[in-house]
């Protein structure tokens, strides 16, 4: 819960929602990260839009099928 994640991370309710929002705060990211078991600076670029998944190429065993 939010009230949990404030008291363990020591960053506010008010804050908490600002992050869920979209604000970025990389202040309340890098206390709130390790209380998810996320790594900050990671959390902070997927937060920003700089963070973007490898594209996955010739994945044996993955097959798509359309119809």
């Amino acid at each position: 819960s939010d009230s949990e994640l404030a008291e363990k991370s020591g960053v506010s309710r008010e804050k908490i929602n600002d992050v869920r929002s979209g604000k970025i705060d990389n202040e309340a990211i890098e206390r709130i990260a390790p209380v998810l078991k996320l790594n900050a600076k990671a959390l902070a670029d997927l937060a920003k839009g700089e963070w973007k998944p490898d594209k996955l190429e010739n994945f044996d065993g993955l097959a798509q099928f359309t119809t």
